[in-house]
């Protein structure tokens, strides 16, 4: 079924219902295919970000590749440090970028994102999120901006003044000069003044040092982060880049607590810098969420029916239900939605074969059996050859 076909599907309807009154939801057995999929049903329903919180990195990049396929909006991967906090070591430039540009592009967002991101890079805490503007800089050709200005921003930003600028969080000055390597690009700038005005953008090369071609505009976010965190004055998270309008998708509970568990073990008790879970699901109690577990409900905890009235909660069709659960050492609720999902094995071969393995060429004949069935196919590729 296409995406457009299914958002009208009556499967869908008590969803986009849900969604639309802010319930928080579980959906269980999920697996990275309808998980994008309930992503960009939920941002088209709402028109609110939606922050996927992972608790493994590999799964994090597995789901990545699927959203394209269900949205033409922006999905943003909002990476953690390579470092832990206890371990008191900068995380690298490269790092540093890609966590700046991401936050830069939610702050300037005019449209709801995607946001994935690791449990980790969630619980490290940021600088305000008007802190950030402040030393958030773009220029272009024709700004005016002098000379010592720009130097001194830089310097308190965090970049290194050096001979040469060659690695990122580096600029150099000669004469009217100013070259800057901002560690959220992958390329260093020429900056050429006119007396206060930029006279000329040029992207250069940092090993031999020679402008290679014309730039329109160079963004420069801070250089550090853990230092600026250290001498913040009231830290933030991601939540407070995203606002209130934000839907929190918990992308598989266990694997979220296990995760928890694991950096509590690394590192010890939260620092200054690094948030506990506890303090994280304090912000995120008022915002609406959904739940995603890779096994039913009952498995991992206690579960408690809130409807009144009688609810056959484990019928196939049983409509949505409000239920009560632990998890995170905390009661949670949530209405239980059943998917309609299926793999595509499931889908094509029910009856799974006695023999157990179930074969290629046993695939390739329950596809061509398709033509038989009241179902329309339709191939998703890479690539459109």
């Amino acid at each position: 079924m296409l995406f457009s076909e299914l958002l009208k599907s009556q499967q869908l309807a008590d969803l986009n219902q849900a969604l639309h009154t802010g319930d928080s939801i579980l959906i269980e057995e999920l697996w990275n295919a309808p998980k994008a999929l309930i992503s960009a049903v939920a941002l088209q329903a709402t028109g609110k970000h939606i922050l996927i919180l992972t608790g493994a990195s590999q799964e994090e990049v597995r789901l990545f590749s699927d959203f394209a396929f269900f949205t033409d909006r922006t999905v943003v991967d909002f990476p953690a440090w390579e470092t832990l906090p206890s371990e008191n070591i900068p995380p690298s430039p490269d790092i540093v970028g890609d966590r700046y540009k991401a936050l830069q592009e939610i702050r300037g967002a005019k449209q709801p994102y995607i946001v994935l991101s690791g449990l980790q890079a969630c619980l490290q805490k940021l600088i305000p999120p008007g802190k950030f503007s402040s030393m958030y800089l773009s220029l272009k050709t024709g700004d005016t901006i002098s000379l010592e200005s720009l130097v001194e921003h830089l310097n308190k930003s965090g970049y290194q003044r050096r001979p040469v600028a060659s690695d990122k969080g580096e600029f150099a000055v000669r004469g009217g000069i100013v070259d800057i390597f901002p560690v959220s690009s992958p390329d260093p700038f020429r900056i050429e003044f006119w007396g206060d005005e930029i006279e000329s953008l040029r992207i250069y090369d940092p090993i031999g040092q020679k402008s290679i071609k014309p730039a329109s505009e160079v963004a420069i976010t801070p250089a550090q982060e853990l230092e600026l965190v250290r001498h913040a004055e009231g830290l933030s998270t991601i939540l407070d880049y995203l606002g209130p309008h934000t839907i929190v998708i918990f992308d598989d509970l266990l694997a979220l607590e296990d995760r928890y568990a694991n950096l509590i073990q690394m590192c010890g008790t939260p620092t200054g810098s690094f948030s506990s879970l506890n303090q994280f699901l304090d912000r995120v109690e008022p915002l609406q969420k959904i739940f995603l577990t890779q096994q039913p409900l009952e498995e991992l905890s206690e579960v408690t029916l809130l409807e009144k009235g009688k609810v056959n909660i484990y019928a196939e069709n049983a409509p949505p239900h409000l239920l009560g659960f632990h998890m995170f050492n905390r009661k949670l609720k949530a209405l239980r939605w059943r998917h309609p999902f299926l793999p595509v094995v499931d889908y094509l071969m029910p009856e799974e074969p006695e023999h157990g393995n179930i074969s290629g060429q046993e695939l390739l004949y329950a596809l061509r059996n398709l033509s038989q069935r009241d179902c329309r196919l339709h191939l998703v590729c890479e690539t459109p050859l």
